[in-house]
């Protein structure tokens, strides 16, 4: 009986090791595919992590201003303005920005001279338009990011396309500035709404805007 007792015990203990292996090994499997997973999706091209949703530029009219005229066409993803004494009004894309998201906001813009302004964030104060705590915008005079001035970084003549990735995903908010491909930094946010903005006299911008798939 003590022999038969005694055979019960290893026999136990080799099944709880066996069981502890493996749930060692689906632990292990499970740590492996998370991290194959990761690797699969950073080895992405960054330019095929999106797909372009609608958000065309709206004719809701600036805070201040109950006269629209930037002229729209291209199904109102295009914008342009020819008029150097018109007030510098925002013009505004339709789509709102979801949080936990990461967007790519494209423009190709036209900028002939006078003030030009783009970005993304909503309709702020008159006199600092895109300038101000809630909204970021590249303009010929710099770059504001809610206020803050990068004055190294802005629109040139030349300058033809702007991208801004908005990552709304982390615990600390932020986007990165591309301009005609070249980084120009990583930079924090806490802006709660968002959308496509712009405000210029002269010039055109055309608006493109994908949101990540994975």
């Amino acid at each position: 009986m003590e022999i038969n007792n005694k055979i019960l015990v290893e026999k136990i203990n080799c099944f709880e090791k066996e069981i502890s292996h493996l749930k060692n090994d689906k632990k292990v499997l499970k740590e492996n595919k998370e991290t194959l997973k990761q690797q699969n999706s950073n080895n992405i091209p960054l330019e095929n992590r999106f797909e372009e949703i609608e958000n065309p530029w709206t004719t809701e009219k600036d805070l201040s201003n109950n006269i629209f005229d930037y002229y729209l066409k291209n199904n109102n993803y295009y914008a342009e303005r020819d008029d150097k004494q018109c007030k510098l009004n925002i013009i505004k894309s339709k789509h709102l920005f979801e949080i936990n998201k990461i967007y790519k906001l494209k423009y190709d813009i036209n900028y002939k001279n006078n003030r030009f302004r783009i970005g993304f964030g909503d309709f702020c104060e008159r006199d600092r338009r895109l300038q101000t705590k809630n909204t970021v915008g590249l303009s010929n005079a710099g770059l504001f990011v809610e206020g803050k001035h990068y004055d190294h970084i802005k629109i040139e003549i030349n300058t033809k396309e702007i991208i801004f990735i908005i990552n709304l995903k982390e615990n600390s908010k932020h986007f990165e500035l591309f301009i005609d491909g070249k980084s120009y930094g990583i930079f924090n946010i806490t802006i709660d709404k968002i959308y496509g903005l712009a405000a210029f006299k002269c010039g055109s911008a055309t608006i493109n805007t994908s949101r990540s798939s994975i």
